[in-house]
């Protein structure tokens, strides 16, 4: 998932280790944890005056295509997602948890992150290339939970090597597998919306299609 490169290696790293388990799951990084019921994504809401967003973290661009919405209460879950996905990809980038990261995951969430950042500093990787939201709303919202629904393009996802400079190709994920359909969980954190888990879909479940290219 960026934060794309836990998903990438999570999800494949599930396929190496359950090759007949189901496209769709509950990631909690660094593990894939439960089955989920999720709808599929809806049409795009119609563009905001906000423009979308393109972010540098490190090695990669995060580019978050969708508008931010013109309701205020949805306007701010989603700057706090764009911001956790940003903290995520900085933190994996310098092998450490980055501040103000604390504030924009839950502290379970932080735990099962360390996997991540663990794998990342083994390896001597850092995330590189880029990772693109499209399609992305606030379908749940009360006072202390939110769900952001999203297609996710990994198809420009890499994972640079420190040591060599090379790209490593574990982390690049097959075609069918690089369109995702994502639920994120969060929860109300002080004064930000943090990231609680994340529901993922991938052909071929029908629920990613619409994803797709």
């Amino acid at each position: 998932m960026s934060r794309s490169a836990a998903l990438i290696m999570l999800m494949l790293s599930a396929a190496l280790a359950l090759p007949a388990c189901s496209p769709t799951g509950t990631v909690s990084p660094p593990a894939a944890t439960r089955s989920a019921h999720f709808s599929a994504p809806p049409s795009p809401a119609p563009a905001a005056s906000t423009s979308a967003a393109v972010l540098h973290a490190g090695a990669q661009t995060l580019i978050f295509e969708t508008p931010l919405p013109s309701d205020s209460a949805q306007a701010a879950v989603i700057r706090d997602f764009r911001e956790a996905q940003v903290l995520w990809v900085k933190s994996d980038t310098a092998h450490r948890l980055v501040a103000p990261i604390r504030s924009y995951l839950a502290r379970m969430e932080l735990r099962r992150f360390g996997g991540s950042i663990r794998q990342f500093k083994t390896t001597g990787d850092v995330p590189a290339g880029t990772d693109r939201m499209f399609q992305t709303r606030v379908t749940v919202l009360s006072a202390h939970r939110a769900d952001v629904s999203t297609c996710d393009d990994t198809s420009g996802y890499r994972a640079k090597n420190l040591a060599t400079g090379q790209m490593d190709s574990r982390y690049t994920a097959p075609a069918n597998q690089q369109y995702l359909y994502e639920i994120w969980h969060l929860t109300r954190l002080g004064a930000h919306w943090a990231i609680t888990n994340v529901t993922v879909a991938m052909l071929p479940d029908p629920r990613a299609k619409p994803c797709q290219p």
